[in-house]
């Protein structure tokens, strides 16, 4: 019986898509893009103790994909497309497996643990906020995945 040279094909798939870039351009790619994202979310306001500072500071995580974007273009000449995904395009199946899995997970951990988490605002306030809140862990989420799993992984 063979074995594959590469035990994750879907790995190699993926990073198939990067360039190989010298250590010095990964270096100051990831130095730039810190710096801008940290300068751009030095523009919004800080008065994180109020739910909206904390939009707010939700809101600044996504200046890193701003900056990774601006990053791509800058020194690998190429989109911010390649970080994403392997075949160009979303594979709608296990997007929609893994979002039902952390659905039902949040779910699991409302009902067994009802106490875990308290907010300290009246439900008013907190049903204002909870869709801007999830949106913007998602693009959290999102930003964190480019750079950490796309841009470093990959160049």
């Amino acid at each position: 019986m063979e074995l594959s040279s590469t035990p994750w094909p879907e790995f190699e798939a993926y990073v198939a898509n990067a360039r190989p870039a010298p250590l010095w351009r990964t270096v100051l790619g990831a130095a730039t893009t810190v710096i801008l994202a940290s300068f751009l979310a030095g523009l919004l306001p800080r008065d994180a103790p109020t739910p909206w500072g904390a939009l707010f500071r939700l809101s600044s995580v996504g200046f890193l994909a701003l900056s990774l974007w601006v990053t791509m273009r800058l020194f690998h000449r190429c989109g911010i497309g390649g970080l994403l995904i392997a075949q160009g395009r979303l594979r709608a199946r296990p997007f929609a497996i893994g979002l039902g899995v952390g659905l039902v997970a949040q779910g699991l951990l409302v009902v067994v643990l009802p106490n875990a988490v308290q907010t300290g605002l009246v439900f008013s306030d907190w049903a204002m906020l909870v869709l801007p809140v999830l949106a913007l862990i998602t693009v959290q989420i999102a930003a964190e995945e480019l750079f950490f799993r796309g841009y470093l992984l990959q160049n």
